[in-house]
């Protein structure tokens, strides 16, 4: 394989990554997002916590 071949590839593959993370936080937000304001007391947290908690989840960003 070509070194071009090759980084496109490598490309592709980070690109897939990055599609299968995206669709893995959006499914967490969602669910996440079903739950009443009882439920996420519950889990320690609250409306305004579901979009770090989604992140942390799948990016292990911790921000």
């Amino acid at each position: 394989m070509t070194a071009s071949g090759r980084s496109l590839f490598d490309t592709v593959a980070r690109l897939r990554v990055q599609y299968a993370k995206w669709v893995q936080y959006r499914e967490t937000v969602a669910e996440l997002r079903r739950h009443n304001e009882h439920e996420l007391e519950d889990l320690g947290m609250n409306r305004a916590d579901i979009t770090r908690v989604a992140r942390a989840a799948t990016y292990g960003e911790m921000a």
